[in-house]
């Protein structure tokens, strides 16, 4: 009998002694699962503020200063605006310096502007693979808002961009016209001002929704 006691007693210590070993390691397991959350959360936080910055500076037309020492600007900015506006004014020879001008400066913002939507959809998607490996700790729906929201603002963003594309080829067929002798009111170039009105109104669109998706961000 005695025996028998003592052997109930010993597994009754090593069944507490298992039991607190596996209450013991849920409460390392769950400690260290909310510290991880917590990282992660804190690195989206910290990701979507970052979007927000790129969107801002795309969307006035600018860029950061990674971008900016790999693009720059033409310094005949001035002298190419002024002439860009005056197409239908200008003669033989000042058509030739608006097209030498746009050689060096028509494509600036374009390619600007690609090169930075570009950058937001890398960041967009670093973002997106955070949020999958947070929903490994359990799903958060606003995270899941949130990220659809950038896709939808990166979606506004590189159709803009591809407009800007399009408005810059236009110009480049207006002069190309015009210096072939082609007078402002002629149909060819009467159909390239329509479809470049329609660019503009369009850019207009895509800037109030971009403005829009931005305005439900609170950083």
């Amino acid at each position: 009998m005695k025996n028998f006691l003592q052997t109930h007693i010993e597994i009754a210590v090593h069944l507490t002694l298992i039991a607190c070993a596996i209450v013991v390691g849920t409460l390392v397991t769950h400690y260290q699962q909310k510290e991880v959350t917590a990282q992660i959360d804190a690195k989206i936080s910290t990701q979507e503020k970052y979007l927000f910055e790129l969107a801002e500076i795309i969307d006035r037309n600018g860029a950061d200063t990674v971008i900016s020492s790999i693009i720059s600007d033409c310094p005949q900015r001035n002298e190419y605006e002024t002439h860009l506006n005056a197409l239908g004014t200008l003669s033989k020879k000042e058509l030739v310096i608006a097209q030498a001008l746009f050689e060096n400066c028509g494509g600036f913002f374009s390619e600007q502007k690609a090169l930075m939507v570009a950058k937001l959809e890398r960041e967009l998607l670093f973002l997106e693979d955070l949020v999958a490996l947070r929903s490994v700790f359990g799903d958060i729906p606003k995270i899941n808002e949130n990220t659809a929201e950038w896709r939808t603002l990166v979606t506004h963003e590189q159709t803009r961009s591809a407009l800007l594309h399009d408005q810059q080829l236009l110009q480049a067929k207006i002069i190309t016209l015009l210096i072939s002798g082609s007078l402002p009111t002629s149909n060819e170039v009467q159909l390239l001002l329509v479809d470049a009105n329609e660019i503009y109104d369009l850019l207009g669109v895509h800037d109030y929704k971009i403005d829009e998706v931005r305005s439900k961000f609170k950083f």
